[in-house]
């Protein structure tokens, strides 16, 4: 797994930069996705027992869907080709399949609130019309967590396309390695099964 995490980073490192953008002006800077993300996040936390599950999930929905840029994150981690390969039908199904996915994690991670503060801090080009975007989640007693956001400018704002955790684990190549290995053996059919099954789990985590 481990290798295959790896092998599929080094193709999105690749990737990336096919992703389309505008280079005219952005109507915010490369950070303000990341910090109105951070805000709700820690909304969230503070009130997640009230909220519970399906509450988080609805108050994150409409900022994560501003914030990342899904549509070019689901195109990555399937592959283009059979991104492109699709019928215009099966690519809505998968990509809202994969929004809902992306909304119930968070809706699972964030569910409780212990002192936690997020500080955005360095940003960095990482190649042209590319940021990445450091941030630093901490909490009293703990270690602190890195989470580090790949963000672009697509149509004139800033979108996220990636999430590193620590540094060294991306988000979307990792998923890549998932996906890839269900889309090859189950095609779309058993791939949108299991992000269901997966949606399904988080919900029941509360």
């Amino acid at each position: 797994m481990a290798k295959r995490i790896v092998a599929s980073a080094v193709v999105l490192f690749l990737m990336l930069a096919m992703v389309p953008f505008s280079a005219g002006p952005a109507s915010a800077q490369p950070t303000a996705p990341v910090e109105r993300l951070n805000t709700v996040l820690l909304d969230v936390m503070q009130n997640a027992d009230a909220l519970g599950f399906e509450g988080r999930f609805d108050r994150l929905e409409p900022i994560l869907t501003e914030a990342f840029a899904f549509d070019q994150m689901a195109r990555l981690i399937l592959g283009p080709d059979d991104f492109s390969a699709l019928s215009v039908d099966d690519r809505a199904a998968y990509v809202d399949a994969f929004t809902r996915m992306s909304i119930a994690t968070f809706a699972a991670r964030f569910n409780r609130y212990g002192g936690q503060q997020i500080q955005v801090g360095q940003q960095r080009e990482i190649r042209p019309g590319q940021v990445l975007v450091e941030t630093v989640l901490q909490a009293p007693g703990r270690d602190p967590v890195s989470l580090d956001y790949v963000v672009r400018e697509i149509d004139d704002s800033w979108r996220i396309l990636d999430v590193f955790l620590d540094r060294r684990v991306s988000e979307v190549a990792r998923q890549r390695a998932d996906f890839t290995a269900v889309y090859r053996r189950e095609g779309l059919t058993g791939l949108l099964a299991e992000i269901e099954a997966s949606i399904a789990r988080h919900r029941a985590s509360g």
